[in-house]
């Protein structure tokens, strides 16, 4: 997964990701795309003291205050694990607690849209019991029809 952004320049932002009950987010793999700075990216999987839920926090900023040189495009990719999910579809990420600063580190967030991933392989499935003859190691599966 990746973020994009249409600001000009950046010194310092936040944000969290709130994904579906079946999706993990990845501790510490958030990773900046060609910012050409002395940016630092950091991610941490959270706990919502409210709902109980996990969400990944990703925060960057500049030591040095050096603004980001890409100007508009994806700057920012973190990973999930979809471990839990079975069934083609959507599934959300929701991008909530946005912060993004200019030079004189005012919040300039004037939206966010959330994300989403597309499971487009099917669930595999035996529609009749499996055929086997154990001697020869011979196995027939009726998978019926699967998504490419």
């Amino acid at each position: 997964m990746s973020l994009s952004t249409g600001m000009k320049t950046s010194p310092v932002f936040q944000f969290d990701i709130y994904p579906n009950q079946n999706i993990n987010v990845v501790s510490g793999s958030a990773a900046l795309l060609k910012s050409g700075t002395d940016h630092i990216i950091s991610s941490n999987v959270r706990t919502d003291s409210e709902s109980g839920n996990k969400f990944l926090r990703v925060v960057a900023y500049s030591p040095s205050n050096a603004l980001l040189t890409q100007p508009i495009g994806e700057i920012v990719k973190f990973s999930v694990k979809p471990e839990k999910i079975v069934n083609p579809g959507f599934y959300n990420l929701d991008i909530k607690d946005v912060v993004l600063t200019n030079k004189d580190l005012t919040n300039v967030s004037s939206n966010s849209e959330n994300g989403s991933i597309n499971l487009i392989t099917g669930r595999l499935g035996f529609n009749s019991p499996v055929v086997s003859d154990n001697t020869n190691r011979v196995y027939d599966l009726d998978l019926g029809e699967i998504f490419k």
